[in-house]
């Protein structure tokens, strides 16, 4: 069964992170318009207020903006879910993990500063005794060091918000999803950074509100690339899925191409193995008919649902049916995941037996060849 939270490649990451932004938009803008208008507004009163101390703008933003994350997490993640997310339910569930969230920002924040201060202080002292090319040697350790910092932790908002976790142990979970994968992330983030950089700096040129507006516009695209870049790892670590989710945000998945379709399509398979095709059938076209109402017709569930039809559809000799859904199914999973994902090959299997069964023997030969050498780009 395909599983919708990975594994992704870079390409199938950039994809899912598009096509949530697109589908989200005014959302996920939202959500973060809530903290940038907040903190613009902020500075436009000290200001004319005349208050010079940069102290509670720097303690509204430590808290506004580990908060405005943890929302966008919430609403990344329950997007596949329901089809409106909430922006309410994003912050107030935000709000209970407010004080992980916090810590684990602080803790960062001060073990990076920490390593950069000594670098620095390293490198001025060498500096003014053996001129800049040394001082530069010495203290590149410690920028190396704050930069693996930096992706090491990069999950700590998903591991103290989604899992419950407290400030070290978040630092520590973060840690642990990065191991052996940390230059991955840190080149996946680097491209999301890079977009998110490029928009922000477009829109900064726009006066007075150009930044916010920019910031409004991109913060979103990183923040749903890191999420599904999480979902990524704990698949390929944890096999987690979207029932785990499910329950780490404490709702009940609508239809979700969890428990309910699986329940329907084991019932299915029991039905067609006893012969009773027809009654298989029609359980398949209810458990697509309303995965297509709660997830939309695109969404990868449908997707093993389309396929699954159309495989009991070729059994039955309905040919042109099978043929349609199995083509429906590929291009679901291609925009999804990318041309070269394991998942489309499956389709591709399926979609050979069909052709060789009704002669269509060069589409069947096209569609082997391509199989197989997505087979070999992933071995």
């Amino acid at each position: 069964m395909t599983n919708i939270l990975g594994p992704r490649n870079l390409r199938g990451i950039l994809g899912k992170t598009f096509e949530i932004y697109a589908r989200n938009f005014l959302r996920l803008s939202a959500i973060v318009a809530i903290v940038e208008v907040s903190v613009v507004l902020l500075q436009g009163i000290m200001s004319h207020l005349k208050i010079e101390s940069p102290v509670l703008f720097i303690l509204s933003s430590i808290v506004a903006f580990p908060l405005m994350g943890g929302a966008l997490i919430h609403a990344v993640s329950e997007q596949y879910f329901r089809q409106t997310i909430g922006i309410g339910r994003a912050y107030r569930f935000a709000w209970r993990r407010s004080g992980a969230l916090l810590g684990a920002t602080i803790l960062t924040f001060l073990a990076i500063a920490a390593i950069l201060i000594i670098a620095i202080g390293i490198g001025k002292v060498i500096s003014s005794e053996a001129g800049s090319t040394i001082s530069f040697i010495f203290a590149a350790p410690g920028f190396c060091a704050a930069l693996y910092l930096s992706i090491s932790w990069v999950f700590i908002y998903e591991a103290a918000l989604l899992e419950g976790l407290g400030p070290i142990a978040a630092l520590s979970r973060s840690s642990a999803l990065v191991k052996g994968n940390w230059w991955r992330v840190w080149g996946i983030m680097l491209v999301l950074g890079v977009i998110t950089s490029t928009i922000t700096a477009i829109f900064g040129k726009l006066p007075e509100v150009g930044t916010a507006i920019g910031s409004i516009l991109s913060t979103p695209i990183l923040l749903i690339g890191n999420v599904l870049l999480y979902y990524d790892l704990r698949v390929r670590k944890e096999g987690y899925s979207l029932e785990s989710l499910a329950g780490e945000i404490h709702i009940k998945p609508e239809l979700s191409c969890t428990k309910a379709w699986e329940e329907l399509s084991t019932k299915a398979f029991t039905l067609y193995q006893q012969g009773q095709h027809s009654e298989a059938g029609e359980i398949v076209q209810e458990a697509l008919k309303a995965a297509e109402e709660a997830l939309g017709p695109d969404h990868l569930d449908v997707a093993t649902i389309l396929s699954n039809l159309a495989s009991l559809y070729r059994a039955q000799g309905k040919y042109s049916e099978s043929e349609h859904l199995y083509k429906r199914t590929l291009t679901i999973r291609e925009k999804t995941l990318g041309p070269d994902h394991p998942d489309v090959v499956s389709v591709l299997e399926n979609m050979v037996e069909l052709y060789k069964k009704i002669g269509k023997e060069d589409e069947a030969e096209r569609l082997e060849k391509r199989a197989k050498g997505i087979d070999s780009k992933n071995q």
